[in-house]
């Protein structure tokens, strides 16, 4: 039988680890080395209302996992443009019911708000975002 002594004179960190995980960012790989971190993507004028356009724009649903709901709304929309294509979803679930899916609402459909947006997608990504 292990015995655990504490010592009292230094604070518990209980699942904190000694040395914590670096801070990640640009060029650092993640996960499984195939996502990365994307600086400065919106346009300069929408960085202080994007947030709150998409949240309002968006049709977002409860999503459940094995019949309990998830901490989140989740908005399954994309483009699918031919039978090949591989829709961009705004949520973080691992799959998306396709009889929910909807085109993208107004704000990425706006090109001409969005022209420097959409030109670091299309930069960024390896298929259009939208």
């Amino acid at each position: 039988m292990q015995t655990t002594t504490l010592d009292a004179s230094k604070p518990r960190t209980a699942g904190i680890p000694e040395d914590p995980s670096p801070i990640l960012g640009v060029g650092d790989k993640i996960g499984s080395r195939d996502t990365y971190i994307i600086e400065n993507l919106l346009a300069d004028d929408l960085i202080d209302i994007a947030f709150e356009n998409l949240k309002r724009e968006a049709h977002w649903h409860t999503m459940f996992r094995r019949g309990s709901e998830v901490p989140r709304l989740v908005a399954v929309e994309g483009v699918i443009e031919n039978y090949r294509s591989i829709p961009l979803y705004r949520h973080p679930a691992d799959e998306s019911p396709l009889h929910s899916h909807r085109p993208f609402r107004s704000s990425p459909k706006q090109s001409q708000r969005l022209p420097l947006s959409r030109q670091r997608c299309d930069a960024s990504f390896p298929r259009p975002a939208w």
